[in-house]
């Protein structure tokens, strides 16, 4: 009789451990999700799904932070190289005609196409031109993507607009060559 017990005890030990590590494995895999953008998880079903997703996106954004610090290391070099005075004890103080030369290189126009349903647009212009994120918006949706997220920041002289979209036909895509084009028209313009 004691031995029964001991035995049934021991199986609900196991199955309350068992029922424990499943919680906590669910848990876990709806935090990863909530990391996920939402436009892309919110049609899957499956935990697998979401899962294949989840490293999907970590593999892009591992590619992404790398091109970003090949690009940082770039700029610092050509910086380094065009005679910009880089000090070691962390001051950032740029000459006037440093910052005239950065100012004359803008406006910066980027669109990157994260995946085939995925674009990000980053126009980056001076404080002077301060009208072109409703057109922005404007164009990215007439080029066919549907506006996720948008902002605009003023970060000293300069203004960043960012647009994140989706793609409404990821067969057709979206002519980055045609929108590249059209965004610079109206920064110029402006």
């Amino acid at each position: 009789m004691k031995k029964k017990s001991f035995e049934e005890a021991r199986k609900l030990d196991r199955k309350s451990v068992e029922r424990n590590r499943r919680l906590h494995m669910k848990s876990l895999c709806l935090k990863l999700f909530s990391l996920i953008p939402k436009n892309a998880s919110s049609t899957l079903s499956k935990q697998r799904d979401h899962l294949n997703l989840a490293t999907e996106y970590i593999k892009e954004m591992k590619k992404k932070v790398e091109g970003l610090k090949r690009r940082k290391k770039q700029m610092l070099a050509s910086g380094a190289g065009a005679g910009a005075s880089s000090s070691s004890s962390g001051d950032d103080h740029t000459s006037s005609s440093e910052k005239k030369d950065v100012i004359q290189k803008l406006p910066i126009i980027e669109i990157r196409q994260v995946n085939d349903s995925i674009a990000e647009i980053v126009v980056i212009c001076g404080a002077d031109i301060r009208s072109v994120f409703y057109q922005l918006i404007n164009i990215v949706e007439e080029e066919g993507a549907q506006v996720v997220n948008a902002s605009s920041a003023v970060v000293g002289d300069k203004i960043f607009h960012t647009v994140h979209s989706n793609i409404k036909s990821p067969r057709i895509g979206l002519d980055s060559s045609r929108m590249l084009e059209r965004l610079k028209n109206l920064v110029q313009e402006e």
